[in-house]
């Protein structure tokens, strides 16, 4: 699910802090205007990658990783994996718990890598927009037992909407970054989607 980003000489810097002796690290994405030498005597600079992977100055290896996944929401059928939990008057307040399975595609038998679980909910009358708390847990590959967590506002009739990535768990421990969605498909009767999120996230 890793895809290829280039870094180069004109890329932003990352820098990361020293932290303890059992060799922690916490780390930031800087600003432009953040001045970065007030900060840290031994800014982490990244010199190149290959492929999934970004290198520092001193040679070290750390995981760049993009990942392309299609979450399909099932809120009608037998077997929903949408629960409406509370229907709130005019909708605000209405909450669901999802358990959706995330593919490696749209096509119905898409080969299943994990899960899309967490909630969502409706906390304004004046916009379609969602509140979303969702973990993406991998089952499949490298990633197996590995979570990335998103939080975020999601104005669903837009056609890309931006939500931040908050964290993680495994492979994916101190990551950040942002879930791009997209809808591919919706039906509004039944109120069954699919949706492809390209999740960008930093990791060490």
């Amino acid at each position: 699910m890793a895809r290829h980003i280039t870094s180069d000489s004109s890329m932003q810097k990352v820098y990361i802090h020293d932290g303890d002796d059992q060799g922690y690290k916490g780390h930031c994405m800087l600003a432009p205007f953040t001045a970065g030498w007030q900060m840290d005597e031994k800014p982490l600079v990244i010199a190149k990658s290959e492929g999934s992977y970004v290198y520092d100055t001193n040679g070290k290896k750390y995981l760049d990783s993009l990942a392309g996944l299609w979450c399909t929401a099932l809120v009608s059928g037998e077997k929903p994996t949408v629960n409406i939990i509370f229907r709130g008057k005019n909708n605000v307040g209405t909450t669901a718990m999802i358990d959706d399975p995330l593919t490696e595609g749209t096509e119905r038998g898409s080969k299943i890598v994990g899960r899309a679980q967490g909630m969502y909910a409706f906390p304004t009358k004046t916009d379609a927009a969602l509140l979303m708390v969702i973990n993406f847990s991998f089952l499949e590959g490298e990633y197996n037992g590995s979570t990335i967590s998103i939080l975020g506002r999601n104005p669903v009739l837009e056609k890309v909407r931006e939500m931040p990535v908050v964290g993680g768990s495994g492979v994916f421990r101190f990551c950040h970054g942002y879930a791009l969605a997209k809808t591919v498909r919706f039906n509004i009767k039944t109120g069954d989607a699919v949706v492809e999120y390209d999740v960008y996230v930093m990791h060490f």
